[in-house]
């Protein structure tokens, strides 16, 4: 798949971390509050950008189709 082994690692040790946080903030908080937060107003952004460019730019990273 040519994916950086490092890459892999790194994810493999932060998802189970991740994972406990989504589950602490889906009991915390509803859509409604979240959408009034700037910071995750920004991160949302900032994931939407960053996984529409690496769909879109070809001529780096992973084929996805």
């Amino acid at each position: 798949f040519d994916i950086s082994r490092p890459a892999v690692l790194i994810t493999y040790v932060v998802a189970e971390r991740m994972e406990a946080y989504v589950k602490q903030t889906a009991q915390l908080y509803d859509i409604g509050d979240l959408v009034t937060r700037p910071i995750f107003m920004l991160t949302m952004a900032a994931t939407v950008v960053i996984v529409a460019r690496s769909l879109t730019r070809k001529d780096r990273g992973l084929d996805y189709a």
